[in-house]
């Protein structure tokens, strides 16, 4: 009797416990081999995939930076507009550069859309006018030598999957949903010697048609205290266990 309660008490609040941490949040990504320094792809399959389930699940009105508005050689501070709302992107040494179609910079970098795209080895940020809760992005010529790319947004930061040495030309996207607002992303790059393009920036704002995932279902038997507060759950866990030396000592 004893060793069955405590069983059904820990499994209850383990999974009370599991439901307030996990993250809300959808990710997605796609990455498609490059071909080297001077070859463009010629089709992205898997990043088109992916940014086409991202976009799907938007279910709301989206804007996107492909910087085609900007000159040749502009550098930060940028004013980018997603026609959604604003942003400002900052952060040194990287730059607006323009390539025609069906080239590369001799460096396996290239835009995804149009003849311009963000180069860059350093580290920068977006800061948005307004919340937003979705964000994702095109990624060129990733990983080629030993630079891994880590994104933040708000303040979790996401290490993104690509590969790393591989061969130059690649194409990534990746994009996320988030429960919760956010107003700035950042990237960095773990190797200043190996320079990444970026293109195709896309935001979604806070809006009633993009719903939250639904809360996990409270267990039964139990108040209906929200779990997502950390002191909350704190409170429910030492009463369970306070009913549990009280069980044990009846019996």
């Amino acid at each position: 009797m004893k060793l069955k309660l405590m069983q059904q008490l820990s499994a209850l609040a383990l999974a009370l416990g599991l439901a307030a941490s996990a993250q809300a949040q959808q990710t997605f990504f796609g990455e498609d081999t490059g071909q080297g320094d001077t070859t463009p792809l010629a089709s992205t399959p898997n990043a088109d995939q992916a940014r086409a389930n991202f976009l799907a699940a938007l279910a709301t009105s989206f804007g996107t930076e492909d910087f085609e508005g900007f000159d040749d050689a502009d550098v930060a501070p940028l004013v980018v507009d997603f026609t959604v709302g604003t942003a400002t992107l900052t952060g040194g040494g990287g730059f607006v550069e323009e390539i025609a179609m069906g080239l590369t910079n001799n460096d396996g970098r290239y835009p995804t859309s149009g003849t311009k795209y963000w180069d860059t080895d350093r580290n920068f940020t977006i800061t948005f006018s307004e919340p937003i809760r979705a964000f994702g992005f095109s990624g060129i010529d990733m990983g080629d030598f030993n630079g891994r790319l880590s994104f933040t947004y708000g303040s979790e930061i996401i290490d993104i999957p690509h590969t790393v040495n591989g061969v130059s030309g690649s194409v990534l996207f990746f994009g996320i949903i988030a429960d919760d607002p956010f107003t700035t992303v950042s990237f960095a790059n773990s190797d200043a010697g190996d320079v990444f393009g970026f293109d195709d920036f896309t935001v979604a704002r806070l809006r009633d048609d993009i719903p939250p995932p639904p809360p996990p279902p409270t267990p039964r038997g139990t108040a209906d205290i929200p779990v997502d507060n950390p002191f909350a759950l704190g409170i429910l866990i030492l009463l369970l266990c306070t009913f549990a030396a009280y069980a044990i000592r009846r019996d």
